[in-house]
């Protein structure tokens, strides 16, 4: 009888025991999920606050380029003006383009004021501003006199040249009396325009 207790006691405490040690497993499992979560939440929140990052530095690096490239439009490099012109439709960031569409505004407002104030003062027509560009002797000056040839200035490098020859292009007889005005800078808008008139535009 006595030893029967003793076992029954013994089963009763090893009962007790495990128990004890099913719900401290548990409790540890519970636990542990718990922190995994947390874990995975705060992994979630960083990654989230590296994209937001990431995207404040491109922004960033790229109004500084709009900034860049428009002291080197306004300098007379023809790749301050391409960089502009690229960031107002190639970036993915909306305040980026609106930013680099005003920069590139106010640095082809001050060329198209540079043209008006210099045709005043130093000559009668574009197509003289245009020549003007190129110094040195005059048997080395490329030849400028159709409008093939003020096409092969628009495509140049220096852009004060450039602008003059956009001045010139609307000034040339073949587009002044079709009464069509092409922007300044606007060279898909003389792309567009060659390609209906082609032989108006091909060297001879």
């Amino acid at each position: 009888m006595l030893g029967g207790a003793i076992i029954a006691i013994g089963l009763a405490a090893e009962i007790k025991i495990q128990f004890a040690a099913s719900r401290v497993e548990t409790t540890l499992r519970n636990d542990n999920h718990r922190i995994v979560a947390l874990l995975n939440g705060d992994s979630e929140k960083l990654r989230d606050k590296n994209i937001e990052l990431e995207k404040k530095y491109a922004r960033v690096a790229e109004i500084g380029q709009v900034f860049e490239s428009e002291a080197l439009m306004r300098g007379g490099l023809r790749s301050g003006l391409d960089v502009l012109t690229k960031l107002t439709m190639g970036t993915t960031d909306p305040e980026v383009a609106q930013i680099a569409k005003q920069s590139l505004q106010r640095a082809t407002e001050d060329f198209k004021n540079r043209m008006a104030r210099d045709l005043q003062t130093r000559s009668d027509n574009p197509l003289s501003l245009l020549r003007d560009c190129h110094v040195g002797p005059a048997r080395l000056q490329p030849r400028i006199e159709t409008l093939s040839d003020v096409v092969r200035e628009i495509n140049g490098d220096e852009l004060y040249c450039v602008a003059a020859a956009f001045e010139t292009f609307n000034w040339m007889p073949a587009l002044s009396h079709s009464g069509t005005v092409i922007k300044m800078f606007d060279f898909n808008g003389v792309n567009a325009w060659c390609s209906r008139n082609k032989p108006k535009c091909e060297a001879d």
